[in-house]
C-alpha cells in the first residue's frame, strides 16, 4: 500500500466518523434516557404524573446528572468508535512504516502480540492487576545484547455487587460519574497502567534488587533503602531504592544514568526502572497507545511518522548503551583475571625465594659455625 492511499484511507474514514457521530450521539440519548428513566423512577417511587410534585432542586439535579451521564457515556462511545473503525487503517500504517524500519535494522516486530504477564509481575514496577493486554512487541538484539519491549494495558477487574439489578446498576453509575477515566477500556474493569514496557539483559552482575523511580514506589518496597548518587539531575528526577547500596551503586554507571536522563526528558513522562538478576526493567509511563499513527493528522504533510520512528530510535539507545557497558565490563573481567594471575605469580616467587634465601642463609651460618669449632681446637 502506497503513502497517498493511507492518506484517502484515514479521509474517508474521518468522513464516516462525522457522520457516525449523530447516529451515536441519537442511540446514547435513547439508551441513557431510557434506563435513567427507569432507575430513577424505581429508586424515588415517582412517575411523569408527579413530576410537578418534585421541588425545583430535585429536578435540576435529576436533569443534571442525566446530561453528565449522557456526555460521558458519548464520549466513550465515539472513543471506542474511534478505534474500531481506523483498527484496519492503523494495522496498514504499521504494516508501511513500522515493520519495514525494524527489520531493516534487524529486529522482530509482531503486532498483536505484548510481553506477557510473568514478567510483567515479576520486575515489581506496577501495582497489582489481574488482566493485561498490549501489542506491538518487538524484540532483537544489539551487539550481544537482548531485549523486548511492547506497549502493555493493566486492568483490575471488578466483580459488581447485585440486589436485584438496581444496587449494581446504581453502583456502576456512580463509579461512571465521578471516575469515568478508571474504566477506560472495558466495563467493570479499573485501568491501571498503559505505556511501555521495556526488558534488556544486563551484563552486570546483580545481587540486589534496585529500583530506580520517578513517580511511585516499588511493589514492595520493604526491607529498601533510599540512596542518592553523585548524579544532581539523577537525584532530582528520581528515587532510588535498594536492598544493597554497594551493588545499586555498581550497577549506576555514569553513561548509564546519562541515558536514562536522556529518555525521560525525551518521552517527557515519568520513567520507572528495576534491576533484577540478569536483567533491566524500564516502563515509560505514555499513558497512551504508542506507535499509532493520528487520525486527524495528515499523513503526507504532517508526516507522524518521523515522531513514531524518533521514539524508536531513542528506546533502542538504551540497548546500544548496554551493550557499550558490556564490552567495557569484559575488558575489565578480562583485565583482572590476567592482574590476578601476575599477582599469584609474584607470591609464588616470593615465597620460593624467600624459603631458597633461608635455606642458603642456613646453610653458610652452619659452615661458618663448623670451620669456627675447627679452628679452636
Amino acid at each position: 500500500m502506497k503513502l497517498i492511499e493511507l492518506e484517502k484511507e484515514r479521509k474517508n474514514i474521518l468522513k464516516k466518523r462525522l457522520i457516525t457521530r449523530f447516529y451515536l450521539f441519537f442511540i446514547t440519548f435513547c439508551i441513557v434516557g431510557a434506563t435513567y428513566v427507569t432507575f430513577v423512577s424505581s429508586v424515588m417511587f415517582f412517575t411523569f404524573k408527579d413530576w410537578y410534585k418534585i421541588s425545583y432542586f430535585s429536578k435540576f439535579m435529576i436533569i443534571f446528572i442525566f446530561f453528565i451521564i449522557l456526555i460521558l457515556t458519548y464520549l466513550r462511545y465515539c472513543k471506542s468508535y474511534k478505534r474500531l473503525i481506523s483498527l484496519k487503517f492503523r494495522q496498514n500504517f504499521k504494516e508501511f512504516y513500522l515493520k519495514p524500519f525494524i527489520e531493516k535494522k534487524g529486529f522482530k516486530y509482531e503486532m498483536k502480540r505484548h510481553i506477557k504477564a510473568d514478567i510483567i509481575e515479576h520486575c515489581g514496577l506496577f501495582p497489582m492487576f489481574n488482566d493485561e493486554g498490549g501489542n506491538d512487541l518487538i524484540s532483537g538484539e544489539i551487539n550481544g545484547v537482548k531485549f523486548k519491549f511492547s506497549d502493555i494495558i493493566l486492568q483490575d477487574y471488578i466483580e459488581p455487587p447485585e440486589v436485584e439489578g438496581k444496587i449494581s446498576m446504581f453502583y456502576y453509575s456512580l463509579n461512571y460519574l465521578f471516575y469515568s477515566k478508571n474504566f477506560r477500556y472495558e466495563d467493570w474493569k479499573l485501568h491501571k497502567y498503559t505505556g511501555l514496557f521495556f526488558v534488556a539483559d544486563f551484563n552486570k552482575t546483580i545481587t540486589s534488587k534496585t529500583f530506580i523511580m520517578s513517580n511511585r514506589k516499588p511493589k514492595s518496597s520493604i526491607k529498601l533503602k533510599k540512596v542518592l548518587t553523585d548524579n544532581y539531575e539523577f537525584n532530582k528526577n528520581f528515587k532510588i531504592y535498594t536492598d544493597d547500596i554497594i551493588n545499586a551503586m555498581y550497577i549506576l554507571s555514569p553513561a548509564l544514568m546519562e541515558s536514562i536522563i536522556k529518555i525521560k526528558n525525551r518521552f517527557n513522562v515519568p520513567l520507572n526502572l528495576s534491576f533484577l538478576e540478569t536483567k533491566i526493567y524500564i516502563t515509560i509511563d505514555t499513558n497512551k497507545d504508542n506507535f499509532e499513527p493520528n487520525l486527524d493528522e495528515n499523513l503526507i504533510t504532517k508526516n507522524p511518522a518521523k515522531k513514531i520512528l524518533n521514539d524508536l530510535n531513542t528506546i533502542l539507545q538504551i540497548v546500544e548503551i548496554l551493550s557499550l557497558n558490556k564490552n567495557i565490563f569484559k575488558f575489565w573481567y578480562i583485565f583482572n583475571k590476567a592482574y590476578t594471575k601476575l599477582a599469584f605469580y609474584f607470591i609464588c616467587d616470593i615465597i620460593s625465594w624467600y624459603y631458597f634465601l633461608i635455606t642458603f642463609f642456613k646453610g653458610q651460618i652452619w659452615f661458618l659455625l663448623q670451620e669456627s669449632m675447627k679452628n679452636c681446637s
